[in-house]
């Protein structure tokens, strides 16, 4: 699997961490990391989307064509450049964004979603539709390192309880960096109810769109 990180980074341990999670997660599996340039922020607004797309693009087709990967996985629950790259690659592309949404609408219960962001993101409510209802950020919460403190993971599971009490029987965690701190296991424990990590269910659905039905051969 060739996972493409929206967040420019430098340390290993950093660039490596989704990937570390899928192949504890998924028996047999490889996962190669590799960064876009120029976001050490991550996609944090419109404009920083729209700038690293081609960026996304190039670097998902040097994956294919150097690394000979069996498919790709862009690591962002914005799908930045997951249609774009569809149009230029022969492996099969999955984002992380309508993935994760896929998984959380297959439990048969209403989704809320967990974000940085106020705005809902489009691969998200276009999965969902009407099952989705609710979007929250967190007070205080702009980043993923506000959630290594307790006020922010007391803030998260407060925005959690508000999902609830809109209906919601299943939280979707609308962040990639949520995954990097774990957050949905401490969130299970808390609200009692699943938490879809975004890294974890839209990576098993691209080792499936790779790997297919040889396991039934």
């Amino acid at each position: 699997m060739g996972l493409i990180r929206v967040l420019s980074a430098d340390d290993p341990e950093i660039l490596n961490s989704h990937g570390r999670l899928l192949e504890a997660f998924i028996p047999n599996l490889k996962v190669m990391s590799q960064c876009i340039e120029g976001h050490p922020k991550g996609l944090w607004n419109e404009e920083e989307e729209r700038q690293a797309i081609p960026k996304i693009v190039r670097l998902g087709q040097e994956m294919e064509r150097n690394e000979g990967v069996d498919v790709l996985f862009v690591s962002c629950v914005a799908d930045p450049g997951v249609p774009e790259l569809r149009e230029v690659v022969s492996v099969p592309v999955i984002g992380a964004g309508s993935a994760s949404a896929g998984v959380a609408l297959s439990l048969g219960e209403p989704v809320g979603a967990l974000s940085i962001t106020d705005w809902i993101l489009p691969p998200v409510a276009e999965v969902l539709g009407k099952a989705l209802v609710g979007w929250e950020r967190p007070t205080h919460v702009q980043t993923t390192l506000d959630l290594m403190s307790e006020e922010g993971r007391e803030e998260i599971t407060r925005a959690g309880r508000r999902l609830m009490d809109k209906g919601a029987g299943v939280i979707l965690l609308a962040c990639t960096g949520f995954s990097t701190v774990r957050l949905a296991p401490f969130l299970e424990d808390r609200l009692r109810v699943p938490v879809i990590d975004p890294v974890l269910s839209g990576g098993l659905i691209a080792y499936y769109a790779a790997v297919g039905n040889e396991a039934m051969r």
